[in-house]
């Protein structure tokens, strides 16, 4: 089965966006090295439900980039295209 594995809340001021989940929430921030600037977010203990995730500028339209595990992309993407069923 398909699932999210990660998060990304895109931000005018990603710094200020983390520190609110951090401080509402709970979760732990770090900082990740990389060409822009990326804050890590642990949202809970190893093993437990739910997922991880990060903050980074807002560089594109939407808001929240969600990441989903797949083991077969191209039966995946197929399967997005058809039609819901009830």
């Amino acid at each position: 089965m398909s699932r999210p594995i990660h998060f990304e809340i895109l931000s005018e001021d990603p710094e200020k966006t983390a520190a609110f989940y951090r401080d509402a929430l709970g979760w732990e921030v770090s900082t990740w090295d990389a060409p822009q600037a990326f804050w890590l977010a642990t949202t809970g203990a190893e093993g437990t439900p739910g997922i991880d995730g990060a903050f980074m500028s807002k560089e594109f339209d939407q808001t929240v980039i969600n990441t989903v595990h797949t083991d077969d992309l191209a039966g995946t993407t197929a399967q997005s295209k058809k039609p819901a069923t009830k």
